[in-house]
């Protein structure tokens, strides 16, 4: 009886976390035949060989250090109707199942970084931005340590991944 009470709660936890997966992926799969987006999918077999690579310098090795844990990364971005859709991907995303890591909102600005927990910290971190001027979506999927993204997206200028500078410093409110 226990037993059947565990496998129904981890099948209920397991679907729930393809439902997530398979809207962001539908998401960037919907878009990606629109010619004013810009859609980038660097794969775990990309991410291997990043993280075996020995870099020649302190970013290179930074960039290996955070693609070792990482499966998958999705970007999508556009230019045009950035406003009309933000509020399209948001609404399509299931943010409920996520914890906000920042929610930042001003008058030319939306940031939300959201993330979930697996048995190794964090394993997936969603990054959704938007302003007039430019509309970003962010997924990556593994073993995420902040510290080393947060310093990544200080010396990159990958699409979307400078959003991260927002995070507040550790120690800081």
């Amino acid at each position: 009886m226990c037993m059947k009470y565990i496998l129904v709660i981890f099948t209920l936890f397991y679907t729930l976390h393809l439902r997530a997966q398979s809207t962001i992926e539908s998401l960037f799969a919907h878009y990606s035949n629109d010619k004013t987006f810009t859609t980038i999918q660097v794969t775990g077999a990309m991410l291997q060989l990043l993280s075996d690579d020995e870099g020649t310098n302190a970013d290179d090795n930074d960039i290996s250090n955070l693609a070792e844990g990482l499966d998958n990364i999705l970007v999508l971005t556009t230019d045009k109707n950035c406003m009309k859709h933000y509020e399209a991907v948001r609404k399509k995303l299931d943010v409920k199942t996520y914890k906000i890591l920042l929610d930042m909102r001003d008058a030319e600005e939306n940031v939300h970084i959201y993330y979930k927990n697996g048995n190794k910290g964090i394993n997936e971190l969603l990054v959704l931005a938007a302003s007039p001027e430019e509309f970003v979506l962010v997924n990556l999927v593994g073993t995420i340590d902040l510290a080393k993204l947060k310093k990544l997206s200080q010396q990159s200028d990958i699409i979307g991944i400078d959003q991260l500078e927002k995070l507040p410093n550790k120690g800081s409110k």
